[in-house]
């Protein structure tokens, strides 16, 4: 075989940076929205070409500050400072301690904490008024997150109760 034969074609890796990452994203407020691949859980997903593995953009974004990851199993995690999961605004990525981060989410709730009595009333009108467009409606209606109320309505375990 010749010398060209042998050779693998394909497209170069492109080395990720800043700079392409501010590019696939675009700017909505103070944050930037990340337009390439998600993972189905929504975090935004970039194949990191050191490692030519899948990870969270917004932690490639942090290693490309020049700061360590943690590790699994360390009591931090990198989280972003407007809450807004699709963000990958370098100036929005933080690093917490796990438990000011269960702290936080078991305050704030986002709007959606509710008695065990509410969870029965939302449910009940849940089933009586089944029709698309149901749980949105009772997500404005309640002051709450879309995926808060599809838990509470398809009968998932629910965590933001009172």
């Amino acid at each position: 075989m010749s010398e060209e034969k042998k050779k693998k074609s394909g497209p170069k890796v492109k080395f990720l940076t800043l700079e392409r990452v501010k590019e696939r994203s675009t700017k909505e407020g103070d944050c930037h929205i990340w337009n390439g691949p998600w993972h189905r859980q929504g975090y935004p997903m970039v194949r990191f070409p050191q490692t030519k593995k899948m990870r969270t953009t917004y932690s490639v974004v942090w290693e490309l500050l020049g700061n360590s990851v943690p590790a699994k199993g360390d009591k931090a995690k990198l989280t972003r400072t407007c809450d807004n999961i699709k963000c990958v605004n370098p100036e929005h990525i933080v690093l917490k301690d796990m438990s000011d981060v269960m702290k936080a989410a078991r305050q704030t709730g986002n709007g959606c904490m509710f008695t065990p009595d509410e969870i029965r009333a939302i449910r009940k009108e849940y089933d009586e008024n089944i029709y698309h467009g149901c749980v949105r409606n009772l997500a404005e209606k309640y002051n709450c997150k879309e995926g808060h109320m599809w838990s509470i309505c398809n009968r998932r375990l629910y965590k933001w109760v009172k």
